[in-house]
């Protein structure tokens, strides 16, 4: 669910920039980066630039692997960057994490990220990504929700322990006075848990 939530919301972010700068932090394979390549077309390619974002080298090289295969198949030319960057070095303001800066991001998300940190330290990190959005940017953190019906079996039989927020929690990540507006969005088994936040 949550790949195909982020490719709907690209398509809806194109509907209304000519350009777009999109980041994934924690990207991981990249699925949603990778099968939007291949579904679109090099005209709409030429409008996004993605920057995919981990800590772990592996991640970031195996995508890149996938993205090149796409490009030796196809012919297309995506604009794709990959930086090595750890979520403690956002979080502590690290001088490496200045570069950020300069893409000025339309759309900013995190998916899985969130679901291993605790609470002050989401809300650090959540403060510094939004630091990086342009104004009327938007940020999206993904979280598992208590609903989550898979919880006790990860948990008991998997020793997979995650962090899992409600509303209340998710709201709290960043403060009505930065935001223009600020939502929440479910999948459809309440499982996944969105917050949607848009920069003043």
């Amino acid at each position: 669910y949550r790949k195909d939530y982020l490719k709907r919301k690209f398509q809806s972010h194109l509907e209304k920039h000519d350009t777009l700068t999109i980041g994934s932090l924690a990207s991981g394979p990249a699925r949603e980066v990778i099968e939007f390549i291949q579904e679109s077309d090099q005209s709409l390619l030429d409008k996004v630039q993605f920057v995919l974002m981990d800590q772990d080298i592996d991640a970031l090289l195996g995508s890149k692997r996938n993205i090149n295969q796409i490009v030796a198949d196809t012919g297309k030319k995506p604009q794709v960057e990959f930086l090595p960057l750890s979520v403690k070095n956002i979080i502590e303001g690290h001088p490496n994490t200045q570069k950020l800066s300069q893409y000025n991001f339309d759309f900013l998300y995190t998916a899985g990220l969130y679901d291993y940190l605790t609470q002050p330290a989401a809300k650090m990190l959540t403060q510094n990504l939004f630091g990086f959005l342009k104004s009327r940017g938007e940020l999206v953190v993904g979280n598992f929700h208590p609903n989550n019906p898979t919880k006790a079996i990860s948990e008991f039989l998997c020793d997979w322990k995650l962090i899992h927020r409600d509303d209340r929690a998710m709201l709290d990540l960043i403060s009505d006075d930065q935001c223009e507006s600020k939502n929440l969005h479910y999948d459809e088994l309440e499982i996944d848990l969105f917050l949607e936040a848009i920069k003043k």
